[in-house]
Order: structure tokens, then C-alpha cells, then sequence
């Protein structure tokens, strides 16, 4: 094993291959696919992919070395005795899990054996490892330990049973799970014995989470099968036990397992301490009781940190900052502040590997800073707190670059430091700096949930010190953001409540009193007022509960407030029509309104589009919501409507309110500009050709051309820029001007050696291959390692050259085709040419939903950049159909296209 485990390249785990796979190694059912892949552990240049079963969903892998903790460095053994012990999830398992009558416990891997220390510590019971490779065992740690492999009868040679017995993150190191549950239920003592199971979470291995994290749950090349909650618990059942409960808890599966006496029997919070304020006792004590020369041991200076960490969570600040001041641990590294010291920062900032880093400071140095910070901050101390997040960002960041496997905490904390960062800035005035520390957060899948939190708690904060500017700054860099779809973001932006987690319900509530406020003091129109309240409105049904209750009652007195001083009630009492329009747009075929009207105490009774000769009914809808507005008039009825009107364009457009008087009443629309202005031009195609004319002028090489037929059609200009440097070589399906080898992009390894290339570029040639996948894969088989592939191809286009064209392609598609999970690093993609899409006229009614389509935009062209960075195993990618039945689809095209 590499003591190095840190030193992998930036790329840890891929998605997206979803080739077919072997069997699955837990149910046996034979639909399975390549889910992800990730680095081999040991051997840093392999791939391990890991396969999900179609049937129980589980991932598993067929690569394994079994040498986990056989062969580690130095310095790997004191960072995870510093950082990585699972003290803390050990101390909830067992807390949780306590059985009615508890004499002896036991660890199955063990690991350091920290387990066996807190169990005799604070439960006062004996206690038994069993580790194949016990790394550090510091001689003041309790318990004994058994170097035994685990995937042997390990109790072939020991009598004795216990009442509880945990196995942490082990069940998915051993080959036969089933075998070993069997042997763990076998050293139960009784029936009122319990015995806990934890493993990675295969459902939490997803593009949501990150690549450290689910690295860390992979560990590929030791790893055999990563569980589903289902697919846990059938492997105890069939083990013999009779009752499996199992809870899923931060990616990691807790599975309790014993007889129904048992688990029902478990102690309760009530009679026994909580497991929080059980670790706490523990560490304190262990650390009370260390000599001078055991605190400095790894475990203990890790425990140091672990008692700081668990204070600072649990909000006793005033016992943390007590604790920070006196430990022997902490007090060389911190400075007058409470920081860490200018010297110490700079030391760390200079130990560029992971070896070094470690064995000269502590390994918590990064996420430690970060809880140093905080404590400031608490306090009121916000210079200090500033630079106490700036100084732990550095080290953060730099602790992920030399060991982007191994400081996971330092991985996930960045994102909460620009938060508190933008917080800070906010609280010192500087709103501007605010923003810009909050848009500088990491901004991906994965990241989504804490920059959105950020979002919300910097409006927050905006809007209680009146800067509604700013709350409307944020606002609207919420609802441009690509990734607004997704969790927590789609509250903030569309008032979503369903896809809420509970623990951000509070904070989406308060964060929509905050735009119903900045509309009502920005002066904004009555839509963004009546957004928020309806969405508050909904928002307090789903939720029920007192203090939100309270919250809504207050927003309705202050929009009751906000109607009297608008003097809205003696407007309606004037038989004034009071109407907002939610959606408009228009085309060359007509125009589409929908929205509401209110006409006070008459009744409305129809609703009418009218332009000139042109005139369409609506159709009513009810608005509760509105309603709500009006109690004082509830005879209005169904105040909303929609209309799509058929007319001519560029006329003005009438709502006719039929409310009962001898004359309907009439209120003119403004039309919005049929065609907004132009945006600016993307970045174009031509400065990505030009970044490719110029690597390859600078390494020459051959550069294979697909679609090479030159003609009226076909300049040469793709070309001749790479001349003389470059051999070009020109691919065609038909013979033709220019074609140096007639053949079809398919197949294209039958007339280029593999890694005999150095390019293969094409212009407007994707959307006529039957399977671009397939010619993507042939064009990374033939590529040299580092060789370019450049394509540009439609993204909106008529269809032409039928019958061979068979797709539009988007940036998104070419990342795919030419993305990590195909063998590239994508260099530069985009699309250009802005383009307007117009539905046709067919397809416009009033009675169908997809009147509400608006002209949508859209670009002419996308074009790529990417570089081969691996080979793509034999056969990764396959079509159905022949080569013969291929090549005789290809030759279909054209010849004069």
C-alpha cells in the first residue's frame, strides 16, 4: 500500500459509463451496470469500477487486495489516529444501542481500538478487539486486542460471548457477508444481546455528494459491496438474526440486529446518558488522566481536538474557549487571539506532500482553525473572526490539495467559511465584499445545499438591517443560477415547498418574509408582493407550527397595513377593476395572457381578449389566493383567467371584464417587445479553433478530419490553418475532393492504428452518425494520450441531408460524449449563434396547456474542445446494430449534401 494515499490525481470518481456488468455478488441477478468508477487505492494510474445491481440496488466490485491497514506509512497511522478515529459516530452507535443488562463488549475491526477505551471508561465493562491489522495501540488505551481476520471463523478460538458487540465499517471489507454476520450473531451472549452494523450508504453514492466523500465510502480495491438499507438488512436476517432496524445517518448505514426482546428492550435516552454528553465525559476524563508524555500521543491530541469540536457543536462556548486556553496540546500552536499562530500558518503552507504535512502538525490543523474562527466570531470578536476564516480557508485548501482523499472535513468546511466570511462582511458593513465572498463558493452539485443556506442567511441579515438592494442583489443571482432546480435553491427561487428537507423549512420560511418585505419597501409591483405571501400562505399549511403560525399572522397585519395606507379598499368600493397579469408573451400568430382580475363587490362574470376585429373568451380559474386579498368582497368568484388570442402582431390587446353593468369593462394590456434585444454574441467557435490551430502548430502530428469531403459546400478552412505544420488526413463515407481515406467514422480504428493520432476534428458531422457515442470511443482508441478532438455541430437547425440526420447536440451533450467518463478533459465547449424558437400556430389554443409555451431561446451551433486523458476499456461502448448494417445507414447520405 502507498503510505501516500493522498497523492491521487484531481479526478477521484467518475460517473455516467453504465456498461453492462458481471452478476451481482449479493443477490445474484444478472442486469447490473457500471455506476461509477474510482481510483484504485493502492495502484493511483487504475480504474475500479464499481457495479449497481438493476434488482436490490446495492454497488459492488470485483477488484480487491485485502491489504487495508497491512502496509500503512507513518504518517497515514497518526492522521487518522488524529482526525480519523470515529470516535464520535462509535459513541452514538453505542449509546443508541445499549442492551438491558451489559458485562462484556466487543469491537469486530477495531481499528486503533478506541472503541474498547470509551467502553471501559464509561460503561466500566470489559472489552474485546478483534483487528487484522491493529496499526496503533497505544499502551494507555483499555481493551485488549486480537490481530484476527475477519474473514475467518474468528471465534473458532474464543469462548467467550458478549452483550454487545459492534462491527464499523467492516461488513463491506469481507467476501461472504452473510458468513460474517453468522459469526457475529454467534458471539452473542444471549437474548437480550445487540449487535450494530455500520457501512457506507450505496444510495448516497451519487453526483449530489462529493468526490472525497464518496471516495472515502468507495474505498476502491477493499470494498466488496456497499448495502441499500433493504439489502442490509436481508444479509442480517439471513444471518439468523430475528429483528433488523436500520437508519441511514451522514452517507453510512446503522443497523441494530438481536431478537425482537432485545432491540424493543434497548435503554432509553431517559435511563441512560445521552451520547453526546457521553463522549465529552469520555475525552475530558481520558485527557484529565493522560501524563505529560501521553498527551502528545496521536490519539490524544486528537482527542483534544474531538473535545473542542464536540463543545463548539454543542454550543457550550464559554467550556470551549476554557478548554482551548488550557490544554498542552493546543498551546504552542495558538497566538494572543486564540488563532493560529502567523509562523504556524506559514510553516503548513510551505509542507507541499501529505507525509510531511502530517508528521509536523497536527492533522485537524485546517478544520481545527475553522472552529478557532468560529469561537470568535460567537464572541463578538468580528476582526478576529475574519481572519481567523481567511487563515482557514488557506490551510483548508491547501490540506485538499495534497490529500483531497483524506481531509474530507477540511473538504466539506470550505463552503461554511465563505459563508461566515460573506456573514462577516455583511455584519462590518461591507455588503459589496458580502456578495462577493458568497459568490466565490463553490457552486456545483454537491455544493448547492450550503450555497443556498448562505444565500438565504446573507438575505437575512440584509433585510433585518433595511438593505433591500442587496436582498434583490441576491435574488436575482438565485433565480439565474443554473442549478436553481435543485433542492433548497428551487424553495428559495419558486416557493417549492416539496422539495424542502425539513431542516431548511425554518430558514425558506423567513427568507420568503424577506422578499415579501424588500417588495413592499422597494416599491416593487403588487406581484412579488402577492408571490410571497401565497407561497408564505402555502408554506404555513404544509408546515404547521406555532412559531411559523405566528410569523404568518404578522406578515397578513402588515399587508392589511400596507392595503390601508394605499387606500385599496375605497378604489374597489368605486367599482375599480384591480388586475395583475402573471404571464405574458406573444408571437407572430397572436398573444397568451394569463393572470387575474378582482372587481370588488360585483361579481365576474366573463373574461375576454380583444384586439381590433379579434376576440377570444378566457377561461376562468379560481384564486383562493387572491380572495384572500379581498375578505371584504367575497362575491367576486373565479377571478382568474388565461387566454390565448389568435391576432394579428404588434396591435394593442384589451381585457373586456364582463362585472354585470350595461357596458363591460375595459382595460388596455401593453405588450411586451415581441423580440427583446439581441444578447451578446457566447464566446465563439472561432476562438476555440483558433486555442486548437495553436497547440497543434506547436506539437504538428496528424489530425484526422471526419466529413473531409471538400466542395461548394465544404470549404477547407478547418484545415489549411493547420498546414504545414500538421499532416491532415481526410475522412470521408463517399469519395470525393480531398478524401485521403473513404470509410465510416464508426470504424475508424480499422484505419488508424490505436494511439497513432494526434487530432480528429469535425464540422458539422455529429448529427449525421448513427451512434456518436460509438465514433467518440473510436476516436479516443486511436488518439495518442494528450491528443486534441474539436467538433462543431448543430444545436437548432432544420433538418438536411435526410435521411442521415439524426441529432442536435448541446454543450451538455458534447460534455457527455466527450466528457471524463469517455476518456477527456474538456478543454473548452459552448454554444453559439443565438436563436429564437417559435411554436407553430397548430398548437396554440386556450383549452391546451401548451398554449403557456413562451418563445424560447436557443443557439445555432455548439462546438468542443476536449483532450484524451486515459483509453477507454475494449468494448466500453457497443451499438446494437452490424458494422455491414452501420456502413450501409452511413452510405445513405447525400452525396451532393
Amino acid at each position: 500500500m502507498h503510505a501516500d494515499r493522498s497523492a491521487f490525481p484531481v479526478s477521484l470518481v467518475e460517473f455516467g459509463d453504465y456498461s453492462e456488468g458481471p452478476r451481482c455478488a449479493l443477490c445474484g441477478h444478472t442486469e447490473t451496470v457500471q455506476w461509477v468508477r474510482a481510483r484504485h487505492l493502492h495502484r493511483r494510474g487504475d480504474w475500479v469500477p464499481f457495479w449497481r445491481c438493476r434488482q436490490c440496488r446495492c454497488l459492488f466490485s470485483d477488484v480487491h487486495e485485502n491489504t487495508y491497514a497491512g502496509d500503512l506509512g507513518p504518517g497515514f497511522v497518526k492522521f487518522y489516529a488524529e482526525l480519523g478515529a470515529g470516535v464520535e459516530p462509535i459513541a452514538q452507535m453505542l449509546m443508541e444501542n445499549l442492551p438491558q443488562h451489559l458485562r462484556t463488549y466487543a469491537d469486530v475491526g477495531c481499528g486503533l481500538g478506541a472503541s474498547l477505551h470509551l467502553v471501559e471508561r464509561v460503561l466500566g465493562v470489559p472489552a474485546l478487539g478483534f483487528e487484522p491489522h491493529p496499526m496503533l495501540h497505544e499502551r494507555w488505551l483499555g481493551g485488549r486486542v486480537l490481530p484476527v481476520a475477519l474473514d475467518q471463523v474468528w471465534l473458532a478460538g474464543n469462548a467467550q460471548r458478549f452483550d454487545l458487540l459492534l462491527a464499523c465499517e467492516v461488513i463491506e471489507h469481507v467476501p461472504d457477508p452473510v458468513s460474517f454476520a453468522t459469526d457475529v450473531r454467534l458471539a452473542m451472549a444471549d437474548a437480550l444481546s445487540v449487535a450494530v452494523f455500520s457501512t457506507p450508504d450505496a444510495d448516497s453514492i451519487t453526483p449530489l455528494e462529493y468526490p472525497s466523500e464518496i471516495y472515502s465510502r468507495l474505498f476502491p480495491g477493499e470494498h466488496y459491496c456497499l448495502f441499500t438499507a433493504d439489502m442490509l438488512r436481508d444479509v442480517l436476517l439471513r444471518a439468523g438474526f430475528e429483528a433488523v432496524e436500520v437508519v441511514s445517518r451522514g452517507g453510512h448505514l446503522i443497523a441494530s440486529a438481536g431478537t425482537a426482546m432485545a432491540l424493543s428492550g434497548r435503554r432509553k435516552d431517559a435511563e441512560h446518558e445521552p451520547w453526546m454528553g457521553a463522549l465529552r465525559r469520555y475525552l475530558s476524563d481520558a485527557l484529565a488522566n493522560a501524563d505529560e508524555v501521553e498527551s502528545l500521543s496521536p490519539v490524544l491530541t486528537g482527542h483534544a481536538y474531538r473535545l473542542f469540536k464536540a463543545l463548539m457543536n454543542s454550543g457550550d462556548f464559554e467550556a470551549a474557549r476554557n478548554w482551548r486556553d488550557k490544554s498542552t496540546a493546543f498551546a504552542r500552536l495558538l497566538d494572543e487571539d486564540g488563532l493560529i499562530r502567523p509562523a504556524v500558518l506559514e510553516h503548513a503552507l510551505s509542507l507541499v506532500d501529505f507525509e510531511s504535512y502530517v508528521a509536523n502538525l497536527p492533522s485537524f490543523l485546517g478544520a481545527w482553525s475553522y472552529h478557532l474562527a468560529m469561537l470568535a466570531r460567537v464572541e463578538g470578536r468580528v476582526e478576529v473572526a475574519q481572519r481567523g476564516l481567511e487563515q482557514a480557508l488557506a490551510l483548508m485548501q491547501h490540506e485538499t490539495r495534497i490529500g483531497a482523499f483524506c481531509f474530507i472535513e477540511s473538504t466539506s468546511l470550505q463552503g461554511p467559511a465563505r459563508m461566515e466570511l460573506a456573514l462577516v462582511a455583511a455584519a462590518s458593513g461591507h455588503p459589496d465584499a458580502a456578495f462577493m465572498h458568497w459568490q466565490s463558493m463553490a457552486q456545483g452539485l454537491a455544493d448547492v445545499p450550503v450555497f443556498a443556506r448562505a444565500a438565504a442567511r446573507l438575505a437575512l441579515d440584509e433585510n433585518a438591517r433595511g438593505n433591500y438592494p442587496m436582498v434583490e442583489r441576491i435574488i436575482g443571482a438565485m433565480e439565474h443560477h443554473p442549478l436553481r432546480a435543485h433542492g433548497l435553491l428551487t424553495l428559495l427561487c419558486d416557493g417549492d415547498w416539496e422539495v424542502c428537507a425539513l431542516e431548511d423549512v425554518d430558514l425558506g420560511f423567513d427568507f420568503w418574509i424577506a422578499r415579501f418585505h424588500s417588495a413592499m419597501h422597494a416599491r416593487q409591483s403588487l406581484d412579488r408582493m402577492h408571490e410571497a405571501y401565497a407561497v408564505l400562505g402555502i408554506g404555513v399549511c404544509r408546515h404547521p407550527d406555532a412559531q411559523r403560525q405566528e410569523k404568518w399572522q404578522r406578515v397578513c397585519r402588515e399587508l392589511a397595513e400596507w392595503r390601508r395606507h394605499h387606500q385599496l379598499a375605497d378604489r374597489l368600493k368605486a367599482s375599480e377593476l384591480v388586475h395583475l397579469v402573471d404571464l405574458m408573451w406573444c408571437d407572430v400568430h397572436g398573444v397568451f395572457v394569463r393572470g387575474w382580475v378582482h372587481a370588488g363587490e360585483h361579481e365576474i362574470r366573463s373574461v375576454h381578449l380583444v384586439s381590433g376585429e379579434f376576440r377570444e373568451q378566457a377561461l376562468l380559474h379560481p384564486r383562493p389566493d387572491v380572495v384572500a386579498w379581498f375578505p371584504q368582497f367575497p362575491r367576486s368568484g373565479d377571478c382568474g383567467f388565461s387566454a390565448y388570442l389568435k391576432c394579428s402582431a404588434f396591435r394593442p390587446v384589451e381585457l373586456e371584464v364582463d362585472i354585470g353593468l350595461p357596458t363591460p369593462v375595459r382595460l388596455v394590456l401593453e405588450l411586451p417587445p415581441h423580440l427583446n434585444a439581441p444578447k451578446p454574441d457566447t464566446p465563439s467557435s472561432a476562438h476555440c479553433l483558433d486555442r486548437f490551430r495553436d497547440l497543434m502548430k506547436q506539437c504538428g502530428g496528424t489530425v484526422v478530419v471526419i466529413g473531409g469531403r471538400r466542395g461548394e459546400a465544404h470549404p477547407d478552412e478547418w484545415t489549411d490553418c493547420l498546414l504545414p505544420e500538421c499532416r491532415v488526413v481526410a475522412l470521408d463515407i463517399h469519395p470525393g475532393e480531398g478524401v485521403d481515406v473513404v470509410g465510416d467514422a464508426h470504424a475508424l480504428s480499422q484505419y488508424f492504428a490505436p494511439g497513432s493520432v494526434d487530432a480528429v476534428i469535425s464540422r458539422y458531422v455529429m448529427e449525421h452518425l448513427e451512434a456518436p457515442w460509438v465514433v467518440a470511443a473510436e476516436i479516443n482508441k486511436v488518439l495518442r494520450i494528450g491528443g486534441l478532438t474539436f467538433h462543431h455541430a448543430p444545436q437548432t437547425w432544420p433538418i438536411h441531408a435526410a435521411p442521415n440526420d439524426f441529432w442536435r447536440i448541446s454543450d451538455s451533450g458534447m460534455r457527455a460524449l466527450f466528457g471524463p467518463s469517455m476518456g477527456f478533459d474538456v478543454m473548452d465547449v459552448g454554444m453559439e449563434l443565438p436563436a429564437r424558437i417559435h411554436p407553430p400556430a397548430s398548437m396554440l389554443s386556450t383549452q391546451f396547456p401548451s398554449v403557456e409555451m413562451p418563445v424560447f431561446d436557443g443557439f445555432l451551433s455548439t462546438y468542443l474542445l476536449a483532450r484524451k486523458v486515459t483509453d477507454l476499456p475494449e468494448h466500453a461502448v457497443r451499438w446494437p446494430g452490424t458494422a455491414a448494417q452501420r456502413l450501409a445507414r452511413a452510405r445513405t447520405y447525400p452525396v451532393g449534401e
